[in-house]
């Protein structure tokens, strides 16, 4: 992870929008948008779904652009703490998967 790269505030729906930087010496991804280089953003909004029955977890969360699906560390899926209604704030970015859904981790 490159520390040195911006932490975007952003929208889903801006996220999901983010394109493929060109390939850089390190070996982690990074998006690009609005010319600007990043491997991390920070998504914050309302969770609409909780689903624990696939890997560790995944959340989806409403942050009034678009759903976003957020995948659980293990620690942080353990006891299921993660229910609809509550308000989270997130960092961290992957590509998107198959979908074309943004995808926080």
């Amino acid at each position: 992870m490159d520390y040195s790269l911006a932490a975007l505030k952003l929208f889903a729906s801006q996220l999901a929008g983010s394109t493929t930087a060109p390939s850089s010496e390190g070996s982690f991804p990074t998006q690009m948008l609005f010319g600007i280089r990043f491997q991390r953003a920070w998504i914050q909004g309302v969770v609409v779904h909780a689903d624990y029955s696939v890997g560790d977890g995944r959340l989806f969360v409403d942050d009034g652009s678009c759903v976003t699906e957020l995948m659980l560390r293990p620690e942080d899926a353990k006891g299921q703490p993660w229910c609809p209604g509550m308000w989270i704030l997130s960092l961290a970015y992957i590509p998107g998967n198959s979908e074309n859904l943004p995808v926080i981790k």
